[in-house]
């Protein structure tokens, strides 16, 4: 299998994009410095599809990190520990023949999967020691490269003490907001005032994406500075004078501060008091719908093994592509915490005690007189006589509460991508 990505066509045509997904898998569970160059060759190859050569890039950005969840089944299914780490020579080339594709105005696909596509890269030449400082600071400035690949750059320098107090500097007048903040905090940490009096402007403007940016930069930072500016933004929050959209960025640095805790609880009284979700309903607004996204498609949690959107995913649960028509945010967020309470028809879940001690749970896909036949967990189907039940219990959700799986951040994200599925 793993030597077929050298085989890009079938009878002349395309291979479809399940076999060539399994080849690339096959490749990446392999896991040599050969699998990989054959990987890039898939990534750097223009008559593919961009998806197919997104997935490459997404398996070489994971390669020295792979997850424990099988690429295409999402089984459970580690990998070994002989896998050759130092592939930086191999892939180098492809990369970089790649990145400056995509850079072409006249050769960009679709925004949001260019930017993963080049942010990739970006951690993958970065991962590997493929890229000099030189090039790093070059990146950064150049507003054509999406922000995420530029952050990466910039990260990359912070972590080497290679940032100059003068680039960071000029920085501040990013026209993105992310970069403006992680200068910030890179000047803040060799203690230069500049840096401080931009996180005074940002927290206190109605810019959310300054405030979130900052928020999430401070939060590394301890300082009795930063002590009285995340005070004063609780206090006008409580009075609804801070924008709702950042308002989870703010609880989440300000709940493990002692110096912090009147005037967080003052905030929490006055704009969640009666709201049955509680510190919960803080996810509503504010999320990244582009992360939300990456979230449904591949976290450990496996949205897309069980729900579609636009036509891709499993059919366990319900279709998700109008979701937002459907339900406002609060719903949606109550949908993914408390899965019983509003269960999608067709999609309840039945448990059966059966007269022999056994417990089974499944979908109902059929009742007769005599039998009922479920869908199982791992979709299997299985016929039960009714004479064999001894209980039945229904109005079940198989969907797990996601409060236990996902972050308050990884909620909001999540929120906000289903909230746009309309």
């Amino acid at each position: 299998m793993a030597s077929f990505s050298q085989e890009q066509t079938l009878h002349g045509k395309p291979l479809p994009f399940p076999i060539t997904h399994r080849i690339l898998n096959t490749n990446f569970r392999i896991g040599t410095t050969k699998h990989a160059k054959r990987i890039s060759e898939i990534a750097v190859n223009q008559s593919l599809s961009f998806e197919i050569r997104l997935e490459a890039l997404e398996s070489l950005r994971q390669w020295n990190h792979p997850s424990v969840f099988d690429r295409v089944t999402w089984n459970l299914r580690p990998h070994t520990e002989t896998r050759e780490r130092n592939i930086g020579p191999w892939v180098r080339k492809d990369l970089l023949a790649t990145f400056s594709e995509f850079l072409d105005q006249g050769n960009k696909p679709a925004q949001p999967s260019l930017e993963r596509a080049m942010t990739a890269i970006a951690q993958i030449l970065i991962d590997h020691d493929l890229i000099d400082e030189r090039t790093a600071e070059k990146g950064i400035h150049r507003e054509e490269i999406p922000v995420a690949a530029r952050i990466q750059f910039l990260r990359h320098l912070i972590e080497n003490k290679s940032l100059s107090i003068a680039v960071a500097e000029s920085l501040l007048s990013d026209p993105e907001p992310q970069i403006q903040a992680v200068s910030a905090a890179a000047l803040v940490e060799t203690e230069n005032e500049l840096g401080w009096g931009y996180f005074e402007r940002s927290i206190t403007s109605t810019n959310t994406d300054a405030i979130q940016h900052s928020l999430s930069e401070l939060a590394h930072i301890d300082s009795e500075r930063r002590t009285r500016l995340l005070n004063a933004a609780l206090e006008r929050a409580a009075m609804s004078a801070f924008p709702k959209h950042a308002w989870l960025d703010l609880y989440e640095i300000s709940v493990g501060l002692p110096e912090s805790k009147l005037a967080l609880s003052n905030f929490l009284k006055s704009q969640l008091e009666g709201n049955e979700l509680g510190i919960a309903a803080l996810s509503i607004e504010g999320g990244d719908p582009g992360k939300g996204a990456s979230l449904f498609q591949h976290h450990p949690a496996q949205c897309l093994r069980c729900h579609q959107v636009g036509g891709f995913g499993g059919s366990a649960g319900p279709d998700l592509s109008k979701v937002g028509k459907a339900l406002n945010r609060q719903e949606i967020l109550e949908s993914l915490l408390i899965p019983n309470k509003r269960i999608a028809p067709g999609f309840e879940t039945t448990t059966l005690d059966l007269s022999d001690g056994e417990v089974i749970s499944g979908i109902v896909q059929l009742e007769t007189d005599q039998d009922l036949i479920l869908r199982m967990v791992d979709r299997s189907i299985q016929t039960v006589s009714k004479h064999q039940i001894s209980h039945r219990n229904s109005q079940q959700s198989s969907m797990p509460p996601m409060g236990g799986v996902l972050s308050r951040q990884e909620l909001r994200d999540l929120v906000s991508y289903l909230a746009n599925q309309k």
